[in-house]
């Protein structure tokens, strides 16, 4: 399936907090549109960019869940790694890991990768600084293309242990970089935190390296007496940590100072808490704690801490990670189901939803929810034998066995895009497969209206309790008579609050499809168009490379950077081998629209609306667009800013941009329209 838009039909649909059985998930443009009883579609679908159907891809038998966002896992060492003397090519390893993963359905992936002073269990070259910085630098450059080149999203979790005191420098240099989303200071110094029993200590170390006793005893002193990071610089690196909105977790917990030091951190994670009245202690603070989800499958710590099936149980554990195996997290899901009587929603809740709110990352994935990123997972358990059960599960015999059934994942989707698919004998024809069942867009109503999506149903059977989706009425008249744009012209829109001029522009940008008639555009590459009748490749290498789109809002990846927002535009015009000259011309719109140096690498959550607003008109203009849709780009700018649209878009003009805009500035389009549009009239000026 070459596309981001499908149906997933008639599957078990698991929510944050519910179970929806029997429902349909629409996906369009990546993005889940909504979710509705099976059958009740004569599906009125909107696309942001169709390819003129929708594949059906059907779900019967099957849980429809989130896709795993494990935010610790050391795993791709193990990959880059085969054997503790080996490294092999690292780049290569991550893409090896990519597609392991994402067979244990994992679609968001936190690479944890630690940065030691002395590792004293075992050397693996591939935890020499060297490599681990190569690592960090090949994830950070796994994220620009996350959905194009990739299967699975790829983020960095950087392990910070206390003795890494001649590394402080290169720790704040990557926190500062943009490179890190998820940091953690680890203490395993014996004698505390994971390793507080000795007795535990000697014998772990002895499982990695052949040493008598003594050797042990010289080794604890050792460790006990080396230097470590300060208070000072924790907390010197915590701050940059918050500066750059990068999450900032503990490790280890073992005792309330320790939690109320990094509460005063601001740290809102507590990693693997060693004992269930300190996990309690740092729900009570509002972090979010974390085990081990092999630790779920053995049923207690290797290192003989918290059993994490019983801090689950207790509600002291809210988060569960791979760790060092990724197949456990699916599989812990289930135990926790079979073994403990854990409500599936809430078990599935530990490995999408909770580790995305501690990552910050929950407003664009995590749970199947209305608006988000369509990273989703159909689910189906197969036969494995059978084996001994409580006696309460569905499979249970008189003599308390079961029949055995393992977890698997047989269909990924992220960011809507289908990425790995798998059939097992036991399944029923057809399941997970796409099916010849179309759903053809001349069915669909298109309505017109506010929003990215909108969706209407013909029939009154809409899910209980789910977000309703954005119902508009009416329609709108639009251009009746026909229009025609020259090369370089600026054509204003003008009309009443509501009467369509915003509607026009998603229209040609395809937000909205009209009703009837045609939109041409004379492409460069492929000649004169209908962007009615587009392909979806079609608009998206429009979007890219030809047309431009100024809207109120600014629409920005998370963890973005203002700098970054409007360099990703650059690179789209001008070519990643151009990266010199696009930055350069990054930096001269920044400064254009006069956005402080200061903001350049922060995130533009904080930002004020009037800065929010440049910085958008800096994304879209920097592409210097064949057409260019202004929809009140000066709304919420002062007149200064105001000057500096009207020098651009002057420039713009000159160089050959056509224009179409909405402002209700009148003055400000005085001298600059070379035409005026107005919808009551519907006709031009």
């Amino acid at each position: 399936m070459d596309t981001n838009s499908c149906i997933i039909r008639g599957g078990t649909v698991v929510c944050a907090d519910r179970v929806l059985p029997d429902c349909d998930v629409v996906v369009i443009d990546g993005r889940i549109a909504a979710i509705e009883p099976v059958g009740a579609s004569d599906f009125d679908a909107q696309p942001d960019a169709t390819m003129g159907v929708l594949p059906v891809v059907d779900a019967r038998g099957a849980y429809v869940v989130p896709g795993l966002i494990d935010i610790h896992s050391d795993y791709v060492e193990n990959v880059a790694s085969p054997r503790p003397s080996v490294v092999m090519d690292l780049s290569t390893s991550l893409y090896k890991a990519d597609r392991e993963l994402v067979s244990h359905g994992v679609t968001t992936i936190f690479h944890s990768l630690s940065v030691y002073g002395a590792h004293v269990f075992d050397h693996k070259p591939i935890r020499d600084f060297g490599n681990v910085s190569a690592l960090i630098d090949r994830v950070a450059a796994l994220r620009a293309g996350e959905e194009r080149d990739h299967l699975i999203r790829h983020r960095l979790h950087m392990r910070v242990e206390l003795d890494s005191v001649d590394l402080y420098d290169d720790i704040e240099s990557f926190l500062r970089s943009g490179k890190v989303d998820l940091v953690s200071f680890m203490d395993h110094t014996p004698g505390q935190g994971q390793y507080r029993d000795l007795l535990v200590f000697g014998d772990t170390l002895k499982g990695y390296r052949d040493v008598s006793d003594e050797d042990v005893r010289d080794i604890v002193r050792q460790q006990q007496e080396s230097q470590k990071l300060t208070y000072a610089q924790i907390t010197a690196l915590a701050a940059v940590a918050r500066e750059r909105g990068v999450s900032i977790a503990s490790h280890d917990d073992d005792s309330e100072d320790k939690l109320a030091f990094m509460d005063g951190l601001e740290a809102t994670i507590s990693e693997f808490p060693i004992s269930l009245d300190i996990a309690r202690a740092a729900r009570a603070r509002g972090m979010h704690t974390i085990a081990g989800a092999p630790n779920v499958m053995l049923g207690h710590s290797h290192s003989g801490n918290l059993s994490a099936r019983e801090a689950v149980q207790a509600g002291a554990i809210d988060v569960l990670c791979s760790d060092y195996y990724p197949a456990a997290l699916l599989d812990a899901v289930f135990t926790l189901r079979d073994q403990c009587g854990l409500d599936i929603a809430k078990a599935f809740a530990l490995v999408t939803i909770n580790p995305a709110k501690a990552a910050g990352i929950a407003d664009e994935v995590g749970s199947i929810a209305v608006g988000k990123r369509a990273d989703v997972l159909l689910v189906r358990e197969i036969s494995c034998g059978e084996g001994e059960g409580s006696g309460e599960h569905p499979g249970a015999r008189p003599d308390g066995r079961t029949a055995r059934t393992m977890p698997v994942v047989t269909r990924a989707f992220v960011g809507g895009r289908s990425v790995f698919r798998s059939h097992y004998p036991d399944q029923p024809r057809g399941y997970g497969r796409d099916t010849e069942q179309l759903v053809s867009l001349d069915q669909l109503t298109r309505p017109s209206g506010q929003g990215g999506v909108a969706w209407r149903s013909s029939k009154s059977t809409a899910c209980p309790n789910l977000p309703a989706p954005s119902r508009e009425a009416g329609s709108v008249q639009g251009c009746q008579t026909s229009t025609r744009h020259r090369t370089g012209q600026f054509v204003g829109i003008t009309g009443r609050s509501g009467s369509g001029k915003s509607t026009i522009l998603r229209c040609i940008w395809r937000t909205n499809l009209p009703e009837r008639g045609r939109i041409l555009y004379d492409s460069q590459r492929f000649g004169m168009l209908d962007l009615a009748q587009a392909t979806q490749r079609q608009m998206l290498y429009l979007r890219a490379y030809e047309l431009g789109y100024v809207s109120q809002f600014l629409n920005a990846l998370p963890r973005q950077t203002a700098y970054d927002i409007v360099l990703k535009s650059a690179l789209e015009a001008y070519g990643a081998d151009e990266r010199s000259r696009a930055e350069e011309e990054t930096e001269r719109m920044l400064r254009h629209f006069d956005l402080d140096e200061g903001l350049w690498e922060l995130y533009p959550r904080t930002f004020s609306g009037g800065e929010k607003l440049r910085l958008n008109i800096a994304a879209a203009m920097i592409k210097r667009p064949r057409l260019l849709l202004l929809d009140e780009p000066t709304a919420s700018l002062d007149n200064a800013s105001k000057l500096k649209v009207r020098s651009l878009i002057e420039q713009l003009k000159a160089e050959g941009t056509t224009m179409l805009g909405i402002f209700h500035d009148l003055e400000f389009m005085e001298g600059l329209c070379d035409h005026e549009f107005n919808m009551q009239e519907g006709m031009m000026a």
